[in-house]
């Protein structure tokens, strides 16, 4: 057995309903990731693949300070909707440094507030407006959710595959609108997981 890699992402949203880190796990069991711990909360939870082990940990940002005395270092960021003054707290914008992938939602009105010229790390946005990486090229609801995805420009995953742009469609069980979010931050979280074991084909039907 070779050595272990373990991957921390970090998702900072005002939900309390933790969608994104519950959709995420959905997502990726889909490309072989295993789910092996959770803690009470629900906002930690533990993924692994042969050797990668992910850590998730939903983070609101009122409650931040206690994941920054952590020190944690992330290696994904993954930013949702944020009230504006959560914008004004240094304590949640220390946890926008030194991360590789940053995955955010450009239809934030706020946005833009972030630290953006101190990014190291590479951006990729989403949303259902036309300049995001990844947005929606049309869905319906009834009953439940079925979206059309494009990826609109290349991403390299952290192996260093190259993802072109392309289309896929994703079947959600939710009537809720605003979980086309956490599925499209959790699709690109899954563009830069991408790994020899990962081929098109496995997103030609997902249905989460």
């Amino acid at each position: 057995m070779g050595s272990v890699e373990i991957y921390f992402a970090g998702i900072i949203e005002d939900k309390e309903g933790k969608d994104t880190i519950r959709y995420i796990g959905k997502l990726l069991s889909h490309f072989g990731y295993n789910f092996i711990y959770s803690n009470g909360k629900g906002n930690i939870i533990y993924l692994n693949k042969k050797n990668i082990v992910l850590v998730i940990i939903y983070m609101n940002p009122k409650d931040i300070d206690i994941f920054g005395a952590m020190g944690i270092k992330f290696d994904f960021l993954i930013h949702n909707f944020m009230k504006e003054e959560d914008y004004r707290q240094d304590i949640v914008m220390e946890q926008f440094v030194g991360c590789k992938y940053y995955i955010l939602n450009s239809d934030d009105k706020n946005w833009t507030l972030l630290p953006l010229g101190s990014f190291d790390g590479i951006v990729i946005t989403y949303g259902f407006n036309s300049k995001a990486t990844l947005t929606i090229s049309s869905y319906n609801i009834n009953q439940m959710i079925k979206a059309n995805l494009c990826l609109q420009r290349e991403i390299i995953s952290i192996w260093e595959k190259r993802i072109e742009p392309f289309e896929f469609t994703v079947e959600v069980d939710s009537d809720n609108r605003d979980n086309i979010y956490p599925i499209l931050a959790a699709s690109i979280l899954s563009f830069i997981l991408w790994d020899s074991e990962i081929s098109l084909k496995d997103y030609k039907s997902i249905k989460i």
